[in-house]
């Protein structure tokens, strides 16, 4: 019996996939990007922890379309080198997973785009 090993490379998605956060630029359309900007430097900082600064952030995003949420993750810009490196990767055999504290909006698209495994 042969046992074949299985690499698996684990991806952040924000500032790692995307080249962007998404619920800063969601804000943008409520016109609240510096308050969400504000929790979100909390939260990096370990003033507030994450839970309570997604739940404080989308708090502030209520009412917001969901066909506007949609396409701002469709507009999501890909980060340079990241299609050529999923490329890579898979062709030596690897399986590829992306995680991230944020929505399956923005989650799909990659999976297909970027040919991952697992979201």
């Amino acid at each position: 019996m042969q046992i074949r090993n299985q690499l698996l490379a684990i991806f952040d998605v924000e500032g790692v996939l995307y080249d962007e956060e998404y619920l800063p630029i969601l804000a943008e359309k409520l016109n609240k990007q510096d308050e969400i900007w504000a929790i979100t430097k909390q939260g990096i900082q370990g003033k507030i922890n994450w839970e309570e600064g997604l739940r404080t952030r989308v708090e502030a995003l209520k009412g917001l379309d969901e066909k506007i949420c949609q396409e701002v993750a469709n507009e999501l810009p890909i980060m340079t080198g990241a299609k050529e490196m999923c490329r890579v990767l898979k062709a030596a055999g690897w399986k590829l997973m992306a995680v991230s504290g944020g929505f399956t909006l923005m989650m799909d698209r990659l999976k297909d785009e970027l040919g991952l495994d697992y979201v």
